[in-house]
């Protein structure tokens, strides 16, 4: 079972949907996310910190005595893991049900994941647990 988004997953949002998840996100340490296409883990977070006369909230993705520059928050895409997508959804609406359930095809039966958030009002079914909350999320942003 997968237990994160992929750099191909945030590849399909749009501009103003990857603006949307930088708003909600609250990076914490160890969080991971893509910079200039590659995936780095946030080492240290600054609320409000000053660098090259920009003030915001800035991230640290190599060991701060390494002497690589901070990055703005803004620049990053978090990539989110089963429970930050559940809190984001549950932000968003309190009534989110996901249900593991078996669906037959003429090939048998097989388990996938239901997510339904009542807001949509139609269910979402996947075999991976990250990719039918990731459908629910791309949908709300």
């Amino acid at each position: 079972m997968r237990q994160q988004l992929t750099a191909e997953d945030l590849s399909q949002l749009t501009p103003e949907q990857q603006d949307k998840l930088r708003a909600w996100w609250k990076p914490e340490e160890w969080d991971m996310c893509i910079y200039h296409d590659e995936v780095c883990p946030v080492f240290m977070i600054d609320e409000n910190y000053e660098y090259r006369g920009k003030r915001g909230v800035y991230l640290w993705l190599d060991d701060v005595g390494s002497g690589n520059p901070p990055v703005l928050k803004d620049e990053c895409l978090p990539i989110l893991g089963i429970g930050q997508l559940i809190q984001l959804l549950e932000s968003y609406d309190k009534c989110l049900n996901v249900t593991n359930v078996i669906l037959g095809d003429e090939y048998g039966n097989k388990f996938t994941w239901e997510v339904k958030l009542r807001h949509l009002g139609k269910y979402i079914y996947k075999e991976e647990l990250v990719d039918a909350l990731w459908q629910v999320v791309k949908e709300i942003l």
